[in-house]
Formats: structure tokens, C-alpha cells, sequence
């Protein structure tokens, strides 16, 4: 809430379709989206991603970081293993998820759905996951949370 001059509210919702429904009704200022508001361009406006990178769907918004704010929140869908899991087998999907990315049906529905494909090797996860445990430490640490 810092550097609004004014106290900002928080409007609790329970997704994304009573979101936009305080936003296009002009209840609300400004309000997170995890996609729902690409279904409205001409309702809305996209101001900055909270990603660590800019959306492919949106490459001229650019990210909260690089407006000079340490936030960002990556929630990418991922396929998950056991611990141990042997390297051939993850090798394996890597491939197939891969080939996935270009498969035409999948863009159909990553299309429909306004959720784009990025495709990252377990390593290139793992990388991600860490950097966002990083940018989530900070930003608990500077709202002042102490654990009870």
C-alpha cells in the first residue's frame, strides 16, 4: 500500500469472473488477472504483467520489475515427478512436451483459453521456481508478515 497516498482496499474475490465483473462495473480501480481480461480489450487495460517475464501474449505490457517494483508471481502449469524420478524418464517428457508446444491442437486450445505455451526444460523450472521463492521471500518481508 505503500506510495498511493491515500489507504488502498482490498476487494476479495473469488476469481476471475467476479473480477472483471468489479471492473467493467467500475467498482474497483485496478484489480490482478490470470487471463480473464483478454476475453474484454475493449473493457480493460493492461497495465504491467506481474511476471518475471513480459507475457507472450502481451509483449508490450511490460513486467512490474521492470517498472522498478520487486514483484512478480509466476504461476506456470507444470508436470511433476517423484523425487529419484530417473533422468531418462524426465528426459523423455521433456521431449514430448516439447514436440506438444508446436502441435496444432494444443495452440488451438492454449488460444481459446488465452494461456499461453511456455515450454521449459525441468531445469529451466527448477530456475524459475527458485527465482519466484526469491521475489515471494521479499515481498513478505517487506509487508512487515511476522508468523504467529
Amino acid at each position: 500500500q505503500e506510495g498511493f497516498g491515500d489507504k488502498v482496499d482490498d476487494s476479495p474475490t473469488r476469481g476471475g469472473r467476479e473480477m472483471i465483473q468489479l471492473i467493467i462495473s467500475g467498482q474497483v480501480d485496478f484489480a490482478y488477472s490470470g487471463g480473464l481480461h483478454a476475453k474484454y480489450p475493449d473493457q480493460t487495460v493492461s497495465m504491467a504483467a506481474v511476471t518475471t517475464k513480459r507475457l507472450k501474449t502481451d509483449p508490450e505490457i511490460p513486467t512490474l520489475m521492470e517498472l522498478g517494483y520487486e514483484v512478480a508471481a509466476d504461476a506456470p502449469t507444470v508436470v511433476l515427478f517423484p523425487k529419484g524420478t530417473d533422468k531418462a524418464i524426465i528426459e523423455k517428457m521433456e521431449k514430448a512436451l516439447k514436440v506438444a508446444e508446436t502441435d496444432p491442437d494444443m495452440i488451438k486450445v492454449s488460444e481459446a483459453v488465452s494461456y499461453p505455451i511456455n515450454y521449459m526444460t525441468a531445469a529451466e523450472a527448477r530456475a524459475l521456481a527458485e527465482r519466484s521463492w526469491e521475489i515471494t521471500a521479499k515481498m513478505i518481508k517487506a509487508t512487515g508478515y511476522q508468523p504467529k
